[in-house]
């Protein structure tokens, strides 16, 4: 399941994977995974929020993502051009 009013993105999996969240800080992608042992995170508008450490994303794991064409490469894509435009997105991303 995907969603993410931007600038978040959640990923979802019904599998029962980690639980991945993104968002853009400023020029970074973070990302912060939750376990998947059986818990799911505490919603964000609950009163006390499960703490998760975020990370910022090397270029690599974005022109991964990219390169796959993945659905955090989809979001991304999407909150990009809306603030650079479809042509400086790319020129950025080449």
């Amino acid at each position: 399941m995907f969603s993410g009013a931007a600038p978040t993105l959640r990923v979802e999996s019904v599998d029962g994977l980690p639980i991945n969240d993104y968002r853009i800080r400023g020029r970074q992608v973070e990302i912060r995974t939750f376990s998947s042992l059986g818990r799911k995170p505490v919603p964000a508008r609950a009163a006390r929020p499960m703490m998760v450490p975020w990370r910022t994303l090397s270029e690599d794991e974005i022109l991964i993502h990219l390169s796959l064409q993945t659905p955090v490469a989809a979001w991304l894509k999407r909150r990009m051009e809306s603030r650079l435009g479809p042509h400086d997105f790319m020129d950025l991303v080449l």
